[in-house]
């Protein structure tokens, strides 16, 4: 955080320690996401994955859903959707 009446930034102090880095701190929050258009498919579906999937260790945990790895954050995407609204997405 940067103060600007002193102009001085200070680290966050929320979160735990990070082993081996003692000023840094882990926190579950999302810290900046940027817009991205749909007909960027890949990197769509990847941050509507990484709104919608609590704490992914790796890229490759976003894709793993129901037991399956998928190839692409497209078809992970699809298949969350699936798992979470059984009867379709329109009959919420």
């Amino acid at each position: 955080m940067l103060y600007t009446s002193s102009k001085n930034f200070q680290r966050r102090k929320q979160g735990d320690v990070v082993p081996g880095y003692p000023d840094v701190r882990s926190t579950d929050a999302l810290g900046r996401m940027y817009t991205v258009h749909p007909k960027n498919d890949e990197c769509f579906y990847l941050r509507l994955m990484l709104v919608n999937v609590r704490g992914p260790k790796s890229f490759e945990t976003l894709r793993f859903v129901n037991g399956v790895i998928f190839p692409a954050y497209h078809a992970a995407c699809e298949e969350l959707i699936r798992k979470r609204y059984p009867l379709g997405y329109d009959n919420r």
